[in-house]
């Protein structure tokens, strides 16, 4: 699918939407999500998921039952470490704290998303968002089918 296309899509979608530019802008941004930047999320299934434990706030100790591939939680300066490398076996989570934000995962050696899912204010994150790209992944994979 071209992304531009997608885009101007979602645009016209939102131009037309009755729910009004802010109820449509959101469903832009998951439209974005689901047909274009989660199309790669497979990719962490073979790298380990770096999450800061500033950014864990709670659930930690269920992440071993919602997350069934490499993880690790880091402190705020492995994480930059990891990034400053390139590590070709990273990929780290980056909280988007705005109304449009949300979770954004990173390749930390192409330095470009691989995934993302919308949470308006997301502030920190427990283990249903972790539970949630595991959620988000196997959709991904899904359509590739």
């Amino acid at each position: 699918m071209d992304a531009v296309a997608g885009i101007n899509d979602a645009i016209e979608f939102m131009r037309n939407d009755e729910k009004g530019p802010l109820g449509s802008c959101l469903y832009g941004v998951n439209y974005m999500n689901d047909n274009f930047y989660n199309e790669r999320l497979p990719v962490i299934k073979t790298k380990t998921l770096y999450i800061k434990t500033t950014d864990m706030k709670r659930g930690a100790e269920k992440l071993p039952k919602v997350y069934p591939y490499k993880y690790k939680l880091v402190s705020d300066a492995e994480y930059k470490k990891a990034i400053e490398e390139s590590r070709a076996d990273v990929v780290y989570v980056y909280i988007n704290q705005s109304q449009w934000g949300g979770i954004v995962l990173v390749d930390a050696a192409e330095h470009k998303c691989v995934g993302g899912i919308h949470y308006a204010g997301l502030m920190d994150m427990d283990d249903r968002h972790v539970g949630d790209i595991v959620k988000e992944l196997k959709k991904a994979e899904k359509a590739k089918k």
